[in-house]
């Protein structure tokens, strides 16, 4: 069960191990208990995270998307490391966890 204290104080939970261990399993069990507390949640792989930012910014969106995402509750991010980052991916990173505190 997720730990109340983790969601009302807004701390990161960081979830690292080899591949197949359970990381992502882990981290949907934290999120699906959050949902059913009535916690606002949800879930991106984190290239298609960035993918949506990117077409964010194309449409001109960006700032309604990056609210969006700050009003979460738990945001699960997965599937870190798989690619590296580029200079404006690793930007929109940053605007994106800036957001949230």
């Amino acid at each position: 069960m997720a730990h109340p204290q983790i969601l009302h104080q807004k701390q990161n939970v960081i979830i690292t191990g080899p591949t197949g261990v359970g990381k992502s399993y882990i981290a949907c069990a934290l999120a699906h208990t959050a949902c059913l507390k009535g916690f606002k949640v949800r879930y991106f792989r984190l290239q298609r995270m960035l993918e949506d930012v990117a077409l964010a910014r194309a449409e001109g969106r960006l700032l309604k998307l990056l609210r969006t995402l700050s009003r979460l509750s738990v945001l699960v991010v997965d599937d870190w490391g798989l690619k590296k980052l580029t200079s404006a991916q690793q930007d929109d990173l940053l605007e994106i966890l800036d957001a949230r505190h």
